[in-house]
C-alpha cells in the first residue's frame, strides 16, 4: 500500500483500524493496511494457520509533529527490508513502550527486548520485530521525525549508533522516561491535546538525556541494580505473588543483592513493596471511575491479598481509613 499522501491522524481524533471492522476471516490483511498507513511501510508476518484467529486494533493519534500509535494484537512478526524502504516517504526514530507481551527489536547489528513497562528507541531503517514469546501484545509506539530528534541530540553533544536502546535501563531517568509515554498514551486517550503536547516534549527531552553521557561518574552497579529492581517492583507489584525471589528471577539478580543494593540508600524490597501497593491502592481509590467498586475489589487490584491486613497498614501510613480517606478524594471531584 502507498501511503506517502496518507496522514497518520485528523484534527477529529484518532485514526482506528479494529479486526471487527472487516470480521476473522480478513483481520490480517486489514491489519497489515493499518499498520502501514499508521507506520509508514512495514511488512507483518504470520503463520498462514493462524490468520483465523488474528484479532487487533489501532488508534493513531497526532501529537506535537508526531504520531503515536497505540497497537493492540496477537502476537506477531514485523519486519522492515529493502522493498519497504525503498516506500519509505521520510525517515523517523521510534519509542515503543511494551505495554504487554515481549518485543524482541534487531536491528543494525543490535537487539534489545522489551518487557511490560521498558521503553525502546530504534529508527526506521531495516528491522525486525519478534513478538513470539507471549500470546497478544500491546505497545505505544511515538513515531517522530528523525530531524526533531536530531536536533534535541545535537544540542546534547549526543549521537545515535543506529542500534536499539532499551532507555527505561537507564539507572537515573529510564522509569522517569517510561512513565512519561505512559502518561502520553493517556493524555491522548483521554483527548487532552495539550496536555500530551507538553508531554510529548518532556518525553523527547528525557530520551536525549537518557542517551547522554553523564558528566558525573559511572553508575555503580548497586545503582544499576537498584534502576533494574524498581522497574520490577513498577511492573509487578500489582500481582500478588510477587516477593523478593519472584523479583530475583525477574531481575536476575539474587535476592541478597537485591537487599544490599536497597540498603545503601536505606531502603528494604519489603518496604518498597508495601509503598508500591499502597500507591497503587490511593490512585485507584481516588479514581471516580472506580467510584462503584468495594475497596476489598481495589486493594486486590493493588496486589493486597487480605483486605484487613490492608485496611491496618493504609491506615497507618495514611493517617486514616481507606474509606475515610477515599471520600475526600470524592469530594475534591
Amino acid at each position: 500500500m502507498d501511503t506517502r499522501d496518507e496522514t497518520c491522524a485528523t484534527g477529529d481524533g484518532p485514526r482506528r483500524w479494529d479486526w471487527r471492522d472487516v470480521g476473522a476471516r480478513d483481520a490480517f490483511a486489514y491489519y497489515r493496511e493499518g499498520v502501514c498507513a499508521a507506520f509508514m511501510p512495514l511488512a507483518a508476518e504470520l503463520g498462514r494457520d493462524r490468520h483465523a484467529g488474528f484479532r487487533f486494533a489501532i488508534a493513531s493519534h497526532d501529537v506535537g509533529g508526531a504520531v503515536l500509535n497505540h497497537v493492540r494484537a496477537t502476537s506477531h512478526t514485523v519486519t522492515k527490508g529493502a522493498r519497504e524502504l525503498a516506500a519509505s516517504p521520510a525517515e523517523c526514530y521510534y519509542l515503543n513502550l511494551q505495554l504487554t507481551g515481549v518485543c524482541r527489536i534487531r536491528q543494525n547489528g543490535g537487539e534489545i527486548a522489551l518487557q511490560r513497562g521498558d521503553l525502546g528507541l530504534f529508527t526506521s531503517e531495516a528491522m525486525e520485530l519478534r513478538h513470539d514469546e507471549a500470546p497478544d501484545l500491546a505497545v505505544a509506539s511515538l513515531m517522530v521525525p528523525k530531524p526533531a530528534l536530531d536536533a534535541r541530540l545535537s544540542e546534547r553533544r549526543t549521537r545515535f549508533d543506529g542500534r536499539p536502546k532499551a532507555l527505561s535501563l537507564n539507572p537515573a531517568l529510564g522509569a522517569l522516561a517510561a512513565d512519561s509515554a505512559a502518561a502520553l498514551l493517556a493524555a491522548l486517550t483521554q483527548g487532552a491535546p495539550a496536555r500530551a503536547e507538553r508531554l510529548q516534549a518532556i518525553l523527547l527531552d528525557l530520551t536525549v538525556e537518557a542517551m547522554t553521557p553523564d558528566d558525573a561518574a559511572p553508575a555503580t552497579r548497586a545503582a544499576t541494580h537498584r534502576a533494574r529492581i524498581l522497574t520490577a517492583l513498577r511492573r509487578r507489584a500489582c500481582d500478588p505473588d510477587f516477593d523478593l525471589a519472584a523479583c530475583a528471577d525477574a531481575t536476575a539478580i539474587t535476592p541478597r543483592a537485591i537487599q544490599r543494593a536497597l540498603a545503601q540508600t536505606g531502603d528494604t524490597f519489603s518496604d518498597l513493596l508495601t509503598d508500591t501497593r499502597l500507591a497503587t491502592a490511593r490512585r485507584l481509590l481516588a479514581d471516580p471511575a472506580r467510584a462503584h467498586l468495594p475497596i476489598a475489589t481495589l486493594a486486590a487490584d493493588a496486589g493486597f491479598r487480605d483486605p484487613s491486613h490492608f485496611g491496618r497498614l493504609f491506615a497507618t501510613r495514611m493517617g486514616t481509613s481507606p474509606g475515610a480517606w477515599r471520600k475526600t478524594q470524592t469530594t475534591r471531584h
